[in-house]
C-alpha cells in the first residue's frame, strides 16, 4: 500500500482519469482538469461499492484504541495499527479513522494519507466531510490542489456536505502555489451557489494577493468583509503595502483600522517600523516604537531585529548596539539574526575585531552561526587582506574549514568568497581546488564563481599561452562587465594577430562580447 501508485494516479497522464477499481475515487479528473468540470462532473457512480454501516464497537476496545492512536510516533505504527483496525468487525467508526489520518497528515506522510482512505472506500468505508477534508488538505500540500476539485466533486456525488474547511483549505492551496485568480474564481462561483464565505475564506485571499502583489485587489476584499475580519487580514494588507514600498497607504489603512475599533498588535507595528526605516523615516519608526511600549506592546525580538537591521545597513552601527543593550535590558535576548546584522555592518566598515567580539558574544550566549555569519566574516577578512591587512585571508580560511567542520551546507557566495580572495593574493591552484569541490560538494560553480576565479588568471597569465586550461575555464560561462575588458587586453580581438594561435580561443573571447552579464 504504498505512496508510488497514489502519485501516479495524482499526476494524472493524458486524457479523462477513469477509475480502475473500487478504490479509486479520482474520477472524471484530465490533466488540466478545471474545477467547472469537476462540480458538473455527472460521471456513472456505478463503481462505487456497497456502503458497509460503521459500529463504535465496545466502549472498552474503543477506549483502548483512542489510545493507541494518540500514542502514534511514527508512521509504521500507524500503518500496523490501521490494518487492524480494519480488520475489526464492526469497522471502527469514522472519527476513529479521521483521527489516525489527521495523526498520518501532521507526520508529512500525505500520500500514505490518500492511500490509505482510498483503501478504506474500497472496503465500504463511506468518507465523511472530516475524512475528505483531510484528503483536500494532503493533496494541497503536494502542491496538487486542482486535485481538491475531483474530491469535492465526490463529495456532492455521494452526499457529503463540503463546509467551509473545504472551500477554505482548496482557497489556500491555490493561493500558496500562485494560483491567486483560480482561488477567487472558486470562492465567486460557490457563492453564487450561495455557499457562503467565512472571514478564514477571504483571509486566505487577501494573503495570497498581497504575496503576488496585488494589494489593490487585497485592500478590496478587505473592505467587503471588514467588518468580519480580524486584525491577522488587516495585518496582512499593511505588510503588504509596506514590502512593496507604499509606507503611506500603509499608514493610512493603519488609521482606518483604529477608528474602526480593530486593536493593533505587535505584528501590525513591526510591519510598519521596517517600512518606514526603508525610507529613512526613523523618527516616526522611534514614535511607532514609543507607541506600542506605552500601549502595553512589549516589541519581541523580530521587531527589535528589524530596527537594529536597518540602522546596521545605513552603517548607524552607534545607534544599532544601543537598540541591542535596550532590547537587553527588558529581557529580549537577541537571536542569531542580530547578530548576524551587527557582524556584517562591522565587517562592511572594515572593523574585523568589533565583527569578532560579537561573533564571540553570540557563541557565549548559546546562538548558533548561520552560513550567513560565517559569509559575512569571511567576507570581511577577504575585503581587508584586499586592504594590505596582512594575515586576514588565513583568518578567512580558518572560518571556512569551521563551516565545512560543522558540518553546514556551504553555500555558493562562501565559496566565492574565498576563491576570490585566494585569488587576489595569486594562490590560483588552491582557488582551483576550490572551484573543482563545489561540483562535488553538490553546490555548481555560478557565472559569479567562473568571473572571478578567470579574472584572477588574466591578472597573472597570459591566456593566449595557456591555451587548454583556458578553454575549459571559457566554454563555462559568460564574460561580466569586469573580465571582458581583461579578456579585451588579453586577447585582441580587434586586430587579425592572436597571440598564441589558438583559434577557439579567439572565437570563444569574441563571443564574450555578445552577452554580458554583472559582476
Amino acid at each position: 500500500m504504498g505512496s508510488d501508485n497514489v502519485c501516479k494516479e495524482v499526476e494524472c497522464g493524458k486524457g479523462t482519469c477513469k477509475p480502475s477499481n473500487n478504490s479509486s475515487f479520482f474520477f472524471g479528473c484530465e490533466c488540466d482538469p478545471g474545477w467547472k468540470q469537476a462540480l458538473s462532473n455527472e460521471t456513472d457512480l456505478k463503481f462505487l461499492p456497497c456502503i458497509v454501516p460503521n459500529f463504535s464497537g465496545s466502549d472498552t476496545l474503543r477506549t483502548k484504541l483512542l489510545v493507541s492512536i494518540r500514542n502514534i510516533r511514527n508512521v509504521d505504527t500507524a500503518l500496523d495499527l490501521f490494518h487492524q483496525m480494519i480488520a475489526m468487525k464492526p469497522f471502527p467508526s469514522n472519527k476513529d479513522f479521521n483521527l489516525l489520518l489527521s495523526i498520518i497528515a501532521k507526520m508529512k506522510h500525505y500520500t500514505t494519507v490518500i492511500s490509505l482512505t482510498k483503501h478504506m472506500y474500497s472496503l465500504g468505508v463511506k468518507p465523511d466531510v472530516y475524512t475528505l477534508n483531510i484528503v483536500i488538505n494532503c493533496v494541497c500540500r503536494l502542491n496538487h490542489t486542482v486535485y481538491g476539485f475531483s474530491i469535492l466533486g465526490l463529495m456532492f456525488k455521494i452526499g457529503v456536505e463540503p463546509d467551509l474547511v473545504t472551500l477554505t483549505t482548496i482557497v489556500n492551496g491555490f493561493c500558496k502555489e500562485g494560483n491567486v485568480a483560480e482561488a477567487v474564481r472558486l470562492v465567486e462561483h460557490l457563492e453564487d451557489l450561495g455557499y457562503q464565505s467565512d472571514s478564514y475564506t477571504y483571509g486566505a485571499i487577501i494573503n495570497g494577493l498581497c504575496k503576488v502583489g496585488d494589494t489593490s485587489a487585497a485592500i478590496s476584499y478587505l473592505k467587503k468583509m471588514e467588518h468580519s475580519l480580524d486584525v491577522i487580514a488587516w495585518n496582512t494588507v499593511i505588510d503588504g503595502l509596506c514590502k512593496d514600498g507604499k509606507v503611506w497607504e500603509a499608514l493610512d489603512m493603519f488609521s482606518e483600522m483604529t477608528r474602526k475599533g480593530i486593536h493593533h498588535d505587535l505584528v501590525t507595528c513591526t510591519s510598519l517600523i521596517d517600512g518606514l526605516c526603508n525610507f529613512d523615516r526613523w523618527k516616526e519608526a522611534a514614535t511607532l516604537l514609543g507607541h506600542m511600549m506605552r500601549k502595553g506592546i512589549m516589541p519581541g525580538v523580530h521587531t527589535f531585529t528589524v530596527l537594529i537591521d536597518n540602522f546596521c545597513k545605513e552603517g548607524m552601527i552607534a545607534r544599532a548596539r544601543s537598540i541591542m543593550d535596550f532590547m537587553v535590558h527588558f529581557g529580549v535576548e537577541p537571536n542569531v539574526v542580530t547578530y548576524t546584522s551587527l557582524i556584517s555592518a562591522h565587517c562592511l566598515l572594515n572593523q574585523m575585531e568589533e565583527a569578532v567580539k560579537v561573533f564571540d558574544l553570540m557563541i557565549q550566549k548559546g546562538s548558533i552561526p548561520t552560513v550567513a555569519t560565517y559569509n559575512s566574516l569571511i567576507h570581511g577578512c577577504i575585503v581587508l587582506d584586499g586592504l594590505c591587512r596582512f594575515g586576514k585571508l588565513n583568518d578567512a580560511r580558518e572560518l571556512f574549514s569551521c563551516l565545512q567542520s560543522k558540518s553546514m551546507k556551504i553555500d555558493v557566495i562562501s565559496y566565492n568568497t574565498m576563491i576570490k580572495g585566494l585569488c587576489n593574493v595569486g594562490l590560483l591552484d588552491d582557488a582551483e581546488d576550490l572551484v573543482m569541490k563545489m561540483e562535488e560538494n553538490g553546490c555548481p560553480p555560478n557565472m559569479r564563481t567562473y568571473n572571478v576565479f578567470v579574472q584572477g588568471l588574466l591578472r597573472r597569465y597570459d591566456i593566449s599561452r595557456n591555451g587548454p586550461f583556458q578553454l575549459r575555464i571559457l566554454r563555462s560561462f559568460e564574460g561580466s562587465r569586469t573580465t571582458v575588458p581583461l579578456l579585451e587586453r588579453a586577447v585582441p580581438v580587434d586586430q587579425g594577430a592572436f597571440r598564441g594561435g589558438d583559434q577557439e580561443i579567439h572565437v570563444l573571447v569574441q563571443l564574450l562580447f555578445i552577452q554580458v552579464v554583472e559582476d
